[in-house]
């Protein structure tokens, strides 16, 4: 007996050094891990983020490692409105199947029953006109229900606008500008047939587009041909170039709100941004509103200056087409206030040094619609238009590439 407590003892002892070294070494990790996190890195740097989050596994964190994605996946859409990496996307995978279930369950349970609810209260405020559907779309600024014209029987797509912006909103000017866009018709511009308010509660009904998100074909082809890129940026151009006539800017171009149908490329959400700076309370930086996506704001609006209007919009195109040819914005950073800083201290990127197919001229072209000041950017878009078919006139002839 005596002789067993004694050859155990060592081993007893030997076990406990080994456990007290490795909650050390766990602590440190964790500090270290949370430390680079809060004041090293970059929150939308994939490998950086994937990198935290092995780390913080070894150390037995995987609690810390999925928030790490969490906030790494909301940081993204909320600034280049894309998802995480496929690296980031599957580690996030592996490691959600092997955790125990999230301790924010009540806070997904809460924001469930918080959408259930809003999409009871537009059922019930609409049901004299539509009958709404489910959800099919959310944005910064609108959510995207189907529904069906009580009167018509017709489909339509139905976005409302989020309550937390339009009860900081005058209602008036809002939608005086949502029906002077309703009149706007291009081929290559959502059309909108109603506009409406009940109880401060704004409403525009548009028909159902099918096709795809221009968003969700970046996610799945990051970047396309040089000869597709600039078929797409044309009939951006075209719309912009209509929607510059009636002094109604788009102000809040991405890809999300770029629509391909067949041979079609539909510009959506066309007045709605507009609307809402053109009726926001005297000092909009107060208003907590989300303006738009900032990977894809011109300078001049991520600064403030709501007063912007085409030219706005022309930066914003330069950054789709920059997208469209490299796979990613022209610049990102963690915060709007780092993208703006970021912007105005570097030249936008060489897409040709991206790409070697890339023209030289088109590097010049998007060089020009994304300069930083007003005056120095391409002036129309028309004359984007024009410079765009010039470029696309010294590509290799190939049969016509549909978007």
């Amino acid at each position: 007996m005596l002789l067993s407590f004694i050859t155990q003892k060592p081993i007893t002892s030997s076990i406990l050094l080994k456990t007290r070294t490795v909650i050390a070494v766990w602590a440190v990790l964790r500090f270290v891990c949370l430390l680079c996190l809060k004041l090293e890195l970059d929150p939308l740097d994939g490998p950086g983020v994937r990198n935290l989050m092995s780390a913080l596994t070894t150390a037995g964190d995987t609690a810390a490692a999925l928030h790490v994605a969490s906030s790494h996946e909301r940081m993204l859409r909320a600034q280049l409105d894309t998802a995480p990496s496929a690296p980031v996307a599957e580690l996030v995978a592996r490691l959600s199947r092997s955790a125990a279930p999230p301790a924010t369950h009540g806070d997904a349970q809460r924001a469930a029953d918080a959408d259930a609810s809003y999409t009871r209260f537009v059922r019930d405020a609409l049901r004299a006109r539509y009958i709404v559907g489910r959800v099919v779309q959310r944005t910064s600024t609108v959510t995207v229900f189907e529904a069906t014209d009580v009167r018509s029987g017709a489909a339509v797509e139905l976005r409302t606008l989020r309550p937390d912006i339009a009860r900081r909103l005058q209602l008036e000017p809002l939608v005086a500008t949502l029906e002077r866009a309703s009149r706007v018709r291009h081929d290559n511009l959502a059309l909108i047939a109603d506009v409406g308010v009940v109880d401060h509660f704004v409403f525009i009904a548009s028909p159902p587009l099918g096709g795809e998100l221009l968003r969700d074909r970046l996610d799945r082809e990051p970047r396309v041909s040089v000869a597709q890129a600039i078929d797409i940026a044309l009939r951006l151009a075209a719309a912009l170039e209509c929607i510059e006539q009636y002094a109604v800017p788009h102000l809040d171009l991405t890809p999300r709100r770029v629509r391909l149908i067949d041979d079609s490329v539909l510009l959506t959400d066309f007045g709605i941004m507009f609307g809402i700076l053109s009726a926001l309370a005297p000092d909009p930086t107060e208003s907590g509103v989300v303006l738009g996506t900032p990977a894809y704001m011109s300078p001049e609006l991520l600064s403030g200056d709501h007063s912007t209007g085409a030219a706005s919009d022309i930066y914003s195109l330069g950054c789709i087409l920059f997208h469209l040819l490299t796979g990613e914005p022209p610049h990102s950073a963690g915060t709007a206030r780092a993208l703006t800083a970021r912007r105005l201290r570097e030249p936008p990127p060489s897409a040709h040094a991206m790409r070697a197919d890339a023209p030289v001229a088109l590097d010049a072209l998007l060089h020009d619609a994304l300069a930083t000041r007003v005056v120095d950017r391409i002036g129309s878009a028309r004359l984007l238009a024009e410079q765009l078919r010039a470029v696309r006139a010294t590509l290799p002839t190939t049969p016509p590439a549909s978007p």
